[in-house]
């Protein structure tokens, strides 16, 4: 956890008696010293993975719509072409 810690030792070393206390190095955010990329929090986690939920369903709606415009192009491609042939045969 970060933020500023302090250590206390006591006790004897012999027959001196010992009472020491000492403020160490702040203890900092992890993201400083990461490489090469920091991690995202779990708030931006939650938040890009939501954000890619929305994005995925939008494009299987535009999928979808694309899916129903090529199956009508090719049945009217289908429907062109047996006409050409009735046109040709009558001739």
């Amino acid at each position: 956890m970060r933020g500023q810690y302090t250590v206390k030792l006591t006790g004897k070393i012999e027959e001196q008696d010992v009472d020491l206390t000492q403020e160490i190095e702040e203890v900092e955010v992890a993201e400083d010293y990461q490489f090469p990329v920091t991690l995202p929090s779990l708030p931006e986690i939650s938040k890009q993975l939501t954000d890619l939920q929305a994005e995925n369903q939008s494009l299987r709606a535009s999928a979808t719509l694309n899916q129903w415009l090529a199956i009508g192009g090719i049945v009217l491609g289908l429907a062109g072409l047996a006409v050409g042939v009735v046109s040709l045969r009558r001739k």
